[in-house]
């Protein structure tokens, strides 16, 4: 075999693995959007609200007063930044052949995994947050602010 079929028998090979192994690149690449809980505040309006998060999966009229409740169910991504792991995973396939993928693709099951939320907003009169809670998918809270009904 000459030298330049050994460089492309090596070249094609770590394509190959690149490209057939790159189970942990396609799910980092196509998760959800981060949502920063950080966007939440009392006083915003309820448009933007299902912007961020989408539309509510049900709203209810709440008494005494009657205000508007939505429930939201929404998954949320790892944040932008975190995606620059990407590079680190194409490297390691290139370099292994492939063979990284054995811890890569784990650890986006586990700890790069989105995240499944449950969001109750509550309403004021002119349809602006005077209250909120998001929970886990496990029923902890993740954020609360305001007072909200459960």
């Amino acid at each position: 075999m000459n030298r330049f079929s050994s460089v492309a028998c090596a070249g094609l090979t770590a394509a190959l693995a690149l490209f057939s192994n790159g189970c942990s690149i396609a799910s980092a690449l196509s998760q959800p959007a981060y949502v920063d809980f950080g966007e939440f505040k009392l006083g915003e309006s309820r448009i933007r609200v299902a912007e961020l998060i989408g539309p509510p999966k049900v709203s209810t009229q709440e008494p005494p007063d009657n205000h508007l409740v939505d429930y939201h169910e929404f998954i949320s991504g790892t944040p932008g930044a975190t995606r620059l792991r990407v590079v680190g995973y194409i490297a390691g396939d290139v370099f292994t052949l492939g063979l990284a993928e054995i811890v890569f693709w784990p650890v986006e099951l586990t700890i790069a995994k989105p995240r499944d939320f449950k969001g109750h907003f509550s309403y004021d009169l002119q349809r602006h947050v005077d209250g909120y809670r998001i929970v886990y998918d496990d029923g902890s809270v993740a954020k609360e602010e305001g007072t909200v009904s459960k």
